[in-house]
């Protein structure tokens, strides 16, 4: 369902997008058992509904003269379900992983992170005698890689005849990231968090193996005790996955130009336009996720999102262009 609006004079149009789509018989490769010759084979699988809403706002703020200010806002948000997992008996694992998989699992978004979590009773951590939760060893449905929404700002700035500036930021509000880098460095204590724990206190939030509400306050990194103990190491390499999923929300300045029209200093006799100028990209970026770069994956472009293990973080770009148009 598409609606289209546009203001007298053409000076701000708006379009809003609709939808829900179900999309079925999709392709996927399945593991198999390795006795049968073949590690994997690819197969038709289930359905996926995606439900959304597309929104495009532009305007013309200011124009004058010697000025003239164009803005455009973008908003976007999908909602994704996998509505049915046949013929695959449970869910399928995109990559990822031992202990951390993406996965299409029924009843959740589309490659979903699944893996190891805390200990649990009525929904509450399980805490243990000595004041730490337990690991219960089993498995479920962690995270979402998926974004909440997304939108992004363009404003477009013409200053006399000769010169433009341009800018856009683009802002991405939660979706989860795993990130490996943190779990590891957690692990042999070179990251910042893990040397902040030295010498801390903490009480879990949770319930005791009797029910009642923990209240038992334990070192995180005991001085008299060995590595082991620590709570960044008892876990085992990395942690569990619970521990290292993190929301990858940020704010970018994706790209800032500029340019200076040459136009007018030709001959009347060259028919066309003549342009330079200057461009950032990536230059900013705002996040409280931990890890290298919310943005980037360990997957590259490919359908298991949301992994952060040592990867490069965003290229961050400068340069400089000449165009001509005849």
């Amino acid at each position: 369902l598409m609606f289209h609006f546009v203001y007298p004079e053409k000076r701000s149009s708006l379009s809003l997008t609709l939808y829900s789509e179900k999309s079925s018989n999709l392709i996927a490769v399945d593991n198999i058992s390795s006795s049968s010759g073949f590690s994997s084979f690819e197969n038709n699988f289930g359905a996926i509904t995606n439900t959304g809403i597309e929104i495009n706002l532009s305007s013309l703020i200011l124009d004058r003269d010697k000025l003239k200010w164009q803005t455009g806002i973008g908003f976007l948000t999908n909602s994704n379900t996998v509505s049915e997992i046949a013929p695959f008996s449970d869910q399928l694992s995109l990559g990822g992983f031992t202990v951390t998989q993406s996965v299409v699992s029924e009843g959740h978004p589309y490659g979903a992170f699944y893996g190891r979590q805390f200990a649990r009773e009525n929904g509450q951590v399980l805490i243990g005698s000595d004041g730490f939760p337990f690991d219960d060893f089993q498995f479920a449905i962690l995270g979402d890689p998926n974004p909440d929404w997304i939108m992004s700002f363009l404003n477009d700035l013409k200053v006399g005849n000769n010169i433009e500036i341009a800018a856009l930021i683009e802002w991405k509000k939660g979706g989860d990231n795993y990130c490996g880098t943190c779990g590891t460095l957690d692990y042999f204590g070179l990251s910042e968090r893990s040397g902040e724990e030295r010498g801390g206190t903490f009480v879990f939030d949770g319930i005791t193996t009797s029910g009642e509400t923990n209240t038992q306050e334990v070192e995180l990194a005991p001085s008299d005790g060995s590595s082991s103990q620590y709570y960044r190491v008892r876990y085992g390499f990395g942690g569990l996955t619970e521990m290292n999923i993190h929301d990858a929300s940020w704010l970018k300045l994706r790209r800032l130009s500029t340019s200076y029209d040459l136009s007018s200093y030709l001959t009347p006799s060259f028919q066309g336009s003549l342009k330079m100028g200057i461009y950032l990209e990536n230059i900013l970026l705002f996040t409280k996720y931990p890890g290298i770069d919310p943005e980037t994956n360990l997957s590259g472009n490919s359908g298991v999102l949301g992994f952060d293990y040592y990867n490069n973080p965003s290229n961050k770009t400068y340069g400089a262009f000449i165009k001509v148009q005849f």
